[in-house]
């Protein structure tokens, strides 16, 4: 059983610095751009489990490494940082897309 308050530190999602760019929320034609651009982040999650490094450090993705529009996966828009564009989604299945030292797991 995981020890949940040994990482209550590591609270990843308690506080954040990301502009929430509420103009471009509805925005379709700028989101899909931002969903090709090199340097959008993703952050994936498995039924709701973020991707935590061996560290339990949180893990990104590029669309490089997902490429989100051709699984026909729907992320959801968390906000932009130093004009990257941050996405969570969850993969409902894992799609090959772990990177080495990670892993899905409830915080």
């Amino acid at each position: 059983m995981p020890n949940h308050l040994a990482y209550s530190a590591l609270n990843y999602f308690g506080a954040s610095d990301l502009d929430r760019a509420h103009l471009r929320r509805r925005d379709a034609a700028w989101l899909s751009q931002r969903l090709q651009d090199p340097a959008t982040v993703l952050l994936p999650f498995l039924h709701l489990k973020p991707l935590l490094s061996d560290t339990h450090q949180l893990m990104t993705l590029s669309v490089n490494e997902l490429p989100v529009q051709d699984l026909g996966l729907s992320p959801i828009f968390l906000g932009l940082k130093e004009d990257r564009a941050y996405f969570a989604i969850d993969l409902q299945e894992d799609h090959g897309f772990i990177p080495l030292g990670g892993s899905f797991q409830e915080l």
